[in-house]
């Protein structure tokens, strides 16, 4: 998150817009409007039983205040993937008007097609207008840590390191050599987890996925589900009742932007017993509640 409001301070001022791709966690929104700056969404579509983010409807939502683009692909909590296709259409708009890309990468091992998810720096100039956050945080089970990086243009190089200073001063000595083991020996962990959740996801489609009130998509992403429920008109007062009288924990989808209070987001990276559990009582819960 460090990173996403380095980018954000150092690009935008009161008075200038920020479009934001969602779903999204709720601080994104947070850090851009510290900065005076507004924010706007733009949502994700179901199509076809799958996430889908129609990037010329994104463009077509871009006006003369605009200054940031944030997409978060894997996305949480929707677990959609962006496409290169989308990518590479999204990226040559932003360089034609001058627009910061911001692309949050944190969940880029967390794919079930392939080893990664797309990247935009693999088609990236070192002079676009995108800045590329990532983070051990998630592909290595490191969350409490807090260490991460950005890529940035090449002509921004020495604003950031400023800002950097001014964020962290730096990371400890004892994280920064974690972030080294990681990256070194930690292939195995990232292999394990991935197989982890990808076994949750299935346990997630396949109890749920059935259900008359619920309409889940499968993920193809980091470690979430976000399906929509029903008839549910306040997912607040939802995961406030569900925590109380079943002892399961989900996050209220109205904190993810505009239009999901129909949602609740589920994490599956958790053993299979206790997920099977948490699930046993999501179930319960709905049966016996319109």
């Amino acid at each position: 998150m460090i990173t996403v409001a380095m980018a954000a301070q150092a690009s935008l001022t009161r008075g200038d817009q920020a479009l934001v791709v969602s779903p999204y966690w709720p601080n994104i929104e947070r850090a851009i409007q510290i900065t005076g700056a507004e924010v706007t969404s733009f949502a994700q579509e179901q199509r076809n039983g799958r996430w889908f983010l129609d990037v010329d409807g994104l463009i077509a939502a871009v006006t003369d205040r605009t200054r940031l683009i944030y997409v978060n692909s894997p996305c949480n909590p929707s677990g959609w993937v962006m496409t290169p296709e989308q990518q590479a259409q999204l990226l040559e708009f932003c360089r034609a008007r001058n627009i910061l890309l911001l692309a949050d990468e944190v969940y880029h091992r967390l794919v079930f097609e392939g080893d990664v998810a797309p990247s935009f720096l693999s088609i990236a100039r070192d002079d676009d207008p995108l800045i590329v956050v990532n983070g051990f945080s998630k592909s290595w089970a490191m969350t409490g840590w807090r260490l991460g990086w950005m890529v940035v243009p090449a002509n921004r190089l020495e604003q950031f390191m400023v800002m950097a200073q001014c964020f962290t001063t730096g990371a400890p000595t004892f994280i920064q050599a974690g972030g080294i083991a990681a990256l070194q020996d930690g292939e195995p962990l990232v292999r394990e987890l991935r197989e982890q959740y990808r076994a949750g996801r299935e346990l997630v489609m396949q109890r749920l996925g059935g259900h008359p009130r619920i309409e889940v998509l499968r993920p193809e992403g980091a470690f979430y589900a976000f399906p929509r429920i029903k008839g549910l008109t306040d997912s607040l007062a939802f995961a406030q009742t569900l925590v109380e009288q079943e002892n399961v924990g989900v996050a209220p989808g109205y904190t993810f932007g505009s239009g999901f209070d129909g949602h609740i987001r589920l994490s599956f990276a958790q053993s299979h017993s206790r997920l099977s559990s948490a699930l046993d009582g999501l179930l319960h819960h709905l049966d016996k509640t319109d």
